[in-house]
């Protein structure tokens, strides 16, 4: 299963540790309620300046997880968060990602409480880094920050094919491969027929 996890997020400007523990009724008073994407700071067309969008924010989410996804590998996978990010569960850290273009994956087995209302915290920093692509004075264009492409959750068996692979050649055969969490590592061979055949 992969649905949408766009909806009943909370925003912050100004990233605390205690987001990593707060209630929902907390986040309901203090913070913002945003639906993503979304944007660290909106800001007019034609003056700003861009150090206005640069900060940590924090983003917060409730998930409630039933008994029925024991057993079963749960991820959220993010379209794109710029430009550093950290997501908790729980207040523990599931997973790091450095790169604001780029997908990422949050597995949450093993910080899941099932029947219970779970947290998710996202800390973002929009900051630039010379550290980190694509900043170092040769970018010309604004880089803004924020969980500004969409949030998917999946809910899918221990045991699944993650991607597939198919090489083609000019004799006709094609290889096959899969990347995922099963058993053995299970390669292929298929023949390709000619649409003239």
């Amino acid at each position: 299963m992969r649905k949408y996890f766009n909806k009943d997020w909370f925003f912050t400007g100004h990233f605390e540790e205690r987001l990593l523990h707060i209630s929902k009724e907390e986040a309901q008073r203090e913070l913002t309620p945003v639906y993503l994407p979304h944007t660290v700071k909106e800001l007019p067309f034609n003056c700003f300046d861009e150090r206005e969008y640069q900060m940590v924010s924090g983003y917060v989410r409730f998930l409630n997880v039933p008994e029925s996804w024991r057993g079963k590998r749960v991820s959220l996978l993010f379209m794109a968060a710029g430009h550093q990010a950290e997501v908790y569960c729980n207040g523990a850290l599931v997973t790091h990602h450095e790169n604001g273009y780029t997908a990422f994956e949050a597995e949450l087995d093993g910080f899941l409480r099932f029947g219970e209302e779970n947290l998710i915290t996202v800390r973002l920093d929009s900051r630039e880094n010379l550290n980190q692509p694509p900043f170092g004075k040769v970018i010309d264009y604004m880089t803004f920050g924020g969980l500004y492409r969409g949030v998917y959750l999946e809910v899918r068996e221990k045991a699944c094919i993650r991607d597939l692979f198919v090489h083609g050649g000019l004799d006709g055969v094609a290889h096959v491969s899969m990347e995922g969490d099963y058993t053995e590592n299970t390669s292929v061979i298929a023949r390709i027929c000619p649409l003239d055949s």
